[in-house]
């Protein structure tokens, strides 16, 4: 009898488990991404020049990467790449975003991210 009380309360417990550790990880994906793109609008706007965010994704793997690149395609060392829990996904409306000179995106958007342990774990981040 307590054998099957304690498997029916592991039963609920375990699950709840399970969620906060994907909120915990999402909120710590948000903080990085959120510093991340303020990183890129500072680098521009101090540098005066343009950076761009991307977002890459490796063929067979689950991991993306936010990565920054400077004018002339040469990779920002101010900035370091920022990869992506395997257990969040990345989605954006852009393919990247320019922040120019004074530090303004060129068009603005929203990063969204999802868990994909538990679907109904999201965030974005506003890129403005």
């Amino acid at each position: 009898m307590v054998i099957a009380l304690l498997v029916v309360i592991l039963s609920f417990a375990i699950p709840t488990m399970g969620s906060a550790a994907a909120k915990a990880e999402m909120q710590a994906a948000v903080e990085n991404v959120t510093h991340s793109v303020e990183a890129a609008r500072n680098v521009a706007r101090l540098g005066e020049s343009r950076v761009e965010l991307t977002f890459k994704t490796y063929a067979g793997e689950p991991s993306q990467t936010l990565s920054f690149v400077r004018d002339n395609a040469k990779r920002t060392t101010e900035i370091p790449d920022y990869q992506l829990p395997d257990d969040i996904e990345l989605v954006s409306d852009q393919p990247s975003f320019v922040f120019d000179g004074r530090g303004l995106v060129e068009i603005p958007g929203t990063i969204t991210l999802v868990a994909r342990s538990d679907d109904s774990v999201t965030a974005a981040v506003e890129v403005r």
